[in-house]
């Protein structure tokens, strides 16, 4: 129990110089436990060590630095797109595609900064992502020379074994065998590949079924070397992903302590594995790879014996899948009938991963995998359609840790043969999932400005009704599927009962036709709809929405771009599209009143909108610019800002802030 206990100390250290100081506070219960109780005073003393070494790490660890001109290191990570190379001031993240390969020992001359992605709400977190890896900066290179030049390159072995695959089947295979991130949408809604990608249980399945075919064989001989050969090859496939390290580590340790004399415990095996990953590589303690393996894994090695059998396999996937529930929290949303879909999706998705194996042996067998991989796309597609989905946007701490009290109490009650205790508990495991439900059911007037990276996306709860104003639009990516979809299955949003189009520019109404494809949504109203109304109104419920631009000065679209005005829950609201300063002045000419509380900026801050004596004549509380990080169009406008700050009009940006939230 050691090496766990110096594990403990060395985690609760990590979490609190990562979070938050208050995390100290933990290490009092373990060390109470064995300094007062077991009177272990030495190795208390001892554990404090690694609670102090837990806590210094992320300090002593290198983060890289601003502003450097000369970046010399070695390619750690190399994909189609981007490297990753380490330094000894840290790892910096380079975009290109005719980068050094891996392993390569390089020179670049250039610039540093800090991270900076276009990002859009409940999508890929991309730079959170590489902070996980321990990289902080991106590094824009001129020129490079390259000290050593590795020729390891995985590019030509990809295209080899993908040769007879269709472009869904790519994905597919890429993130199994190369730990590349899935971007098909109802994957993803199931979470079916990021799972194995996350907890590399696959790989053990496959090891393990290695194993039985060399009992047969009578090979047990072989059975290390090709053991070695599996895990190194996965390794290398998947870029040395966290899952890969953690299992070929465990691999090592495991063949070392086969020839101690005093053999370690499964415990302490696996609380050396998870201390060395986190030693050298502290910022693992924010990857999901970290929670989706190792509180699973010290789990079993506490709770469960390993045993054979149809029975015991069964429980343990039940158990696998009530441990990983909570887990599915972390989206907002959950599908009502996820429990159920594990049942389908994990073991033919082991299926899919086994064939994904014979592919990398014979590449023909392609033609079978693209019809394996259609039907599983065929069935996650159907189950999404059918779907519920419940927010759980809301879920409190407390009642998550409530849950593994009772799980965990549910164990232990199972190991002593306590019965009648464990069904009452079993029972009260229903409580803390029933109490994050019902907050989903509880709902607020809320004026929410989503983030859609550069583009624009209003939304409205007010009473019972979903109101949209502008929708967005990605040329590169399907913003409906990819983020609107999930932000309102967050939301506890089942429809969208009107869309409000300010005018057809691709970045305000491009997710339109996505979005009416894939979710339930009424009305649309454009431009020439109020047009049609009396006093350019379109009335929902008691609120009224008035288009302030009624004019036709030219066929831009940008002069045809709506201006919607109306007052909610005494709070008046201008939200602007793309209207220019001269649509501006003329509102203000035919408006004597025009006065607002919160007002989003036209064109997404930028100079040819918000006229000084506009803003001055609607002289909002707050002004809101929805605007893209690090955009090409280099908005919002230095002008505006400056001229915000003149008229000392407060403001808030999607860029820095992403989704901004305003309860009516």
């Amino acid at each position: 129990m050691d090496i766990f206990y110096c594990f403990i100390f060395f985690l609760i250290g990590l979490l609190s110089s990562f979070y938050s100081i208050f995390f100290l506070f933990l290490a009092l219960i373990p060390f109470s436990f064995l300094f007062f109780y077991k009177k272990e005073k030495k190795k208390s003393i001892l554990f404090l060590m690694f609670l102090i070494i837990g806590f210094l790490s992320y300090f002593l660890f290198p983060k890289g630095e601003e502003n450097i001109t000369v970046l010399e290191g070695i390619v750690v990570e190399k994909k189609e797109s981007y490297c990753i190379v380490s330094s000894l001031k840290g790892k910096y993240y380079l975009k290109g595609k005719d980068l050094p390969s891996l392993f390569s020992i390089v020179r670049f001359n250039g610039n540093s900064s800090l991270l900076s992605f276009s990002h859009s709400e409940s999508s890929f977190d991309f730079k959170s992502y590489l902070n996980s890896k321990g990289v902080n900066y991106q590094f824009y290179y001129k020129d490079q020379e390259n000290i050593f030049e590795s020729r390891f390159s995985l590019s030509g072995i990809k295209d080899y074994f993908r040769k007879y695959l269709n472009s869904e089947s790519k994905i597919v295979f890429s993130s199994f065998i190369f730990d590349s991130y899935s971007s098909i949408y109802s994957l993803k809604e199931l979470e079916v590949v990021s799972f194995f990608s996350l907890s590399g249980f696959h790989i053990s399945l496959l090891i393990e079924s290695v194993f039985l075919f060399a009992k047969r064989k009578s090979r047990e001989k072989y059975y290390n070397i090709i053991k070695s050969f599996i895990l190194l090859t996965f390794l290398v496939f998947s870029s040395f992903s966290f899952s890969m390290r953690r299992i070929f580590l465990s691999f090592v340790i495991n063949l070392i302590n086969k020839k101690r004399k005093n053999r370690l415990s499964s415990l302490n095996r696996l609380s050396l594995v998870a201390l060395l990953m986190l030693l050298f590589q502290p910022y693992s303690i924010s990857s999901m790879s970290f929670y989706y393996s190792f509180p699973f894994l010290f789990y079993l090695s506490i709770f469960t014996k390993r045993k054979t059998g149809i029975k015991e396999r069964i429980k343990q996937s039940v158990i696998s899948i009530l441990f990983f529930f909570p887990y599915t929290f972390i989206k907002g949303y959950i599908s009502l009938f996820s429990l159920i879909f594990q049942f389908i999706f994990i073991p033919y998705s082991f299926f899919i991963f086994f064939s994904s194996v014979v592919l990398v042996i014979f590449p023909f067998f392609g033609y079978v995998y693209n019809h394996l991989v259609s039907f599983l796309l065929f069935l996650t597609e159907t189950i999404n359609k059918i779907n519920v989905f419940i927010s759980v946007k809301n879920f409190l701490f407390l009642s998550i840790a409530f849950y593994y009290f009772i799980f965990l109490s549910i164990s232990i009650f199972s190991i002593y043969n306590y019965q009648k205790e464990k069904k009452i508990y079993s029972f009260l495991l229903t409580v803390p999932i029933i109490i994050n439900f019902s907050f989903s059911f509880i709902k607020k007037d809320e004026l929410i400005f989503v983030d859609v990276d550069q583009g624009d996306c209003t939304l409205l709860k007010y009473k019972n009704y979903n109101i949209l104003f502008d929708t967005g639009g990605k040329t590169y990516q399907d913003l409906a599927r990819e983020s609107l979809i999930p932000f309102f299955r967050k939301e506890g949003i089942h429809k969208i009962d009107y869309v409000f189009i300010s005018h057809l520019d691709y970045d305000h109404y491009g997710a339109l036709v996505s979005l009416q494809t894939n979710f339930k949504v009424g009305q649309v109203f454009y431009k020439n709809d109020f047009l049609k109304e009396k006093d350019y109104i379109i009335s929902v419920s008691d609120l009224n929405i008035r288009n302030l631009n009624i004019y036709n000065i030219s066929e831009d679209t940008n002069d045809n771009s709506c201006v919607y005005y109306f007052k909610v829950k005494g709070r008046k609201i201008l939200i602007q599209g793309d209207a220019p300063k001269a649509i501006e002045k003329k509102i203000i000419e035919d408006n004597d009143d025009l006065d607002c509380d919160i007002i989003k900026l036209g064109h997404h801050g930028s100079k040819t909108s918000s006229d000084k004596e506009y803003l001055k004549c609607v002289s909002p509380e707050l002004a809101i610019i929805s605007v893209g990080e690090n955009n090409s169009y280099h908005l919002p406008s230095d002008e505006v800002i400056t001229l915000l700050k003149e008229l000392d009009i407060p403001y808030s940006r999607t860029d820095l802030q992403g989704t901004i939230r305003i309860t009516l």
